[in-house]
């Protein structure tokens, strides 16, 4: 019985340290350090192209920075699915907008594995192309990335809201 007992608390050991999620920015592997480092600096470019192909007005730079599944949640605006939708998404702002400059800052990336997330603020400017004032926006954003079999960063998710409080209706 005793054998029975030492062999089954043996074995939650092991699996307990076997399924133990690691932290390899701290676990003294350069390598691992190395390419957690590369990897936020890929998720750096990835933001960076975003802000440069809007400020461009490149629905189609735009898409191309998300995966082929990619789910979108535009603040007030219907799911935005998959990359298609997503360019038709952008096309559609495009033709009604002229792109003054978007500006997004990153508070929080993370990377885990070929996951990662990245969080941030925006601050955007356009011009309606029909006549009027610019319009100006501010908010947050959090965006999931996986990592893809080419070794490239893909947007999975995204989502968005804006800062300010939803005017008061009288």
């Amino acid at each position: 019985m005793r054998y029975l007992a030492f062999t089954a608390t043996v074995l939650v050991l092991a699996l307990t340290e076997a399924c133990a999620p690691t932290n390899n920015a701290n676990d003294g592997n350069a390598a691992a350090s190395s390419n957690a480092a590369q990897d936020a600096g890929a998720i750096d470019k990835v933001r960076a192209a975003y802000a440069s192909a809007w400020n461009a007005g490149s629905a189609a730079d735009i898409a191309d920075l998300y995966a082929d599944d990619a789910v979108v949640l535009p603040g007030n605006q219907p799911t935005v699915t998959g990359r298609d939708a997503v360019l038709n998404y952008q096309q559609s702002f495009f033709s009604q907008y002229t792109p003054g400059k978007m500006e997004l800052t990153p508070e929080e990336t993370k990377v885990m594995g070929d996951w990662a997330f990245d969080r941030g603020t925006y601050h955007m400017m356009a011009t309606p192309k029909g006549g009027g004032d610019a319009v100006e926006g501010q908010g947050r954003y959090l965006v999931i990335l996986q990592r893809q079999p080419d070794g490239s960063w893909k947007v999975t998710r995204d989502i968005d809201n804006t800062a300010s409080a939803p005017a008061q209706q009288q």
